[in-house]
């Protein structure tokens, strides 16, 4: 009966026939009317789940938090991306452990703006190891998605241009330079 937009984490024992009761990740308080169009991702180590959103409650931008007791409690939510315009995080987990998280953003100047994809590297407890840029600065990059190759790279795919220039393009993109 409200218009909060948080997201919630819940699971099911019995193959989807029921689940647990649904427990907020981060207590943004984020009231849009309407549906974002920007959802979160979710992994998992052997250090427990992993989880990447985007909100503009509290702060807009892209965040990241975890949880080691399925769901029970959560660390509190850390910024990967302040820029407002930070949207569509994917997190995956690394044969290491490791964790490897996308997003897009805004940048650029006010007569050359761009979006541009952000990559960042976390171990494998969610600690901040490196936050660095893929797509190149000369176009406009949306929606990335990555996809691990092995324990030293992943592939970053993306959407570059605008309107009817538009193309699908992708970067193997080593985790440590």
């Amino acid at each position: 009966a409200d218009s909060v937009r948080d997201m919630e984490y819940c699971y099911s024992t019995d193959t989807g026939r029921t689940f647990s009761v649904p427990v907020r990740i981060s207590r943004d308080n984020w009231v849009v009317d309407g549906c974002p169009h920007t959802g979160p991702s979710m992994t998992e180590n052997a250090t427990g789940l992993h989880f990447a959103w985007f909100t503009m409650g509290g702060g807009g931008g892209v965040y990241y938090c975890n949880t080691a007791d399925t769901g029970r409690t959560f660390s509190a939510r850390q910024q990967v991306s302040g820029v407002i315009s930070a949207r569509h995080p994917q997190i995956t987990a690394l044969p290491t452990g490791d964790l490897a998280l996308v997003w897009d953003e805004g940048g650029g100047t006010a007569t050359r703006p761009r979006q541009r994809i952000g990559l960042q590297m976390r171990g494998p407890a969610g600690l901040l190891l490196s936050t660095r840029y893929v797509s190149p600065d000369s176009v406009s990059a949306y929606f990335p998605q990555i996809a691990v190759v092995d324990a030293a790279a992943a592939v970053v795919t993306y959407t570059r241009g605008v309107g009817p220039q538009q193309r699908v393009c992708y970067r193997v993109t080593p985790f440590r330079l």
